[in-house]
């Protein structure tokens, strides 16, 4: 059976590592969130899907084929980030989150 993983924050740092670790395995299908296609490593089993997280309307149809794994690696750099993880990130996790919880095909946990 094949997983079906969201990566949020995939053109990060951590998110790039997260996409390498994942790229060519056949039982992993990982979209990846981007804001301009092309800035992500480039695999059969990885779907660039450019979003604007500010808009409330892209969630639902994000999470329409089901998820498996939602792995969140915005802001994850704090150095880089500064104090804009509080005020601009964090609402994005939650949500993210929200968005997953009705499309998950099992049990959801959160795990920060």
């Amino acid at each position: 059976m094949t997983r079906q993983v969201v990566i949020a924050g995939g053109t990060g740092e951590v998110g790039k590592r997260l996409l390498a670790l994942m790229a060519d395995r056949p039982d992993l299908s990982v979209r990846t969130l981007v804001r301009k296609p092309g800035s992500t490593l480039v695999s059969p089993n990885i779907l660039e899907v450019p979003f604007d997280y500010e808009d409330a309307s892209a969630y639902g149809p994000l999470f329409a084929p089901p998820c498996d794994l939602l792995l969140i690696a915005l802001g994850t750099t704090r150095a880089k980030a500064g104090v804009a993880i509080n005020r601009l990130i964090a609402p994005l996790w939650l949500t993210l989150g929200r968005g997953l919880f009705p499309h998950s095909r099992g049990w959801w946990r959160w795990a920060p």
